[in-house]
């Protein structure tokens, strides 16, 4: 954390003193020239307008939401891709009805989503895991090595060249879905 102020957040001008705060005791200009600011999504466009404002003043503001709100909008990119593809299906076997199947469409509790996608990338990666396991000898090592888990992805790519649903879930599984468990994994400091 840069400083704690006790002044309204999302104020335009508290967001200029704390700025030009920043920009001196970080000696912009002269130690570095860009620096990464991380907000949450009230005052994301705040900075925003100030930086469009004065663009030369703010030419070494780079604006960014956080970690939270990136995995929100993420998750919900996620559900309206792969929601009407199998993710429904999936929920509804899995016993969601009603309210709760609901709010797994229209990600409106972040903490279940989260979870839905946890656990359905991990049953898909685990299948798709087992079937090269099965397909392929395995060394008699059981720690896994770049040349297994080289292995492990041209058997994926096969199967997806193959066949649409492997590519499309390996995809999901191995692309899409991946970066959001990862980012979701990373420790907050």
């Amino acid at each position: 954390y840069f400083d704690i102020l006790d002044t309204l957040s999302e104020s335009k001008d508290t967001l200029q003193a704390a700025l030009a705060k920043l920009h001196t005791d970080l000696k912009v200009g002269e130690e570095l020239n860009h620096v990464l600011v991380v907000v949450d999504a009230k005052i994301y466009p705040v900075l925003q307008a100030i930086k469009h404002e004065d663009p030369d003043t703010y030419s070494w503001l780079i604006p960014f939401p956080g970690d939270f709100h990136l995995l929100m909008n993420y998750q919900k990119v996620l559900m309206k891709i792969y929601w009407d593809a199998g993710l429904k299906q999936i929920a509804e076997a899995s016993g969601f009805r009603g309210e709760t199947l609901a709010s797994l469409e229209h990600c409106s509790n972040f903490t279940n989503t989260s979870n839905f996608l946890f656990q359905v990338w991990e049953a898909l990666f685990q299948h798709m895991y087992l079937e090269w396991q099965h397909s392929t000898p395995q060394p008699s090592n059981t720690s896994p090595s770049m040349t297994q888990l080289d292995n492990f992805q041209a058997f994926l790519d096969k199967k997806a060249a193959e066949d649409d649903n492997w590519k499309f879930w390996g995809d999901f599984v191995m692309k899409n879905c991946l970066p959001y468990i990862l980012l979701h994994s990373l420790p907050v400091d």
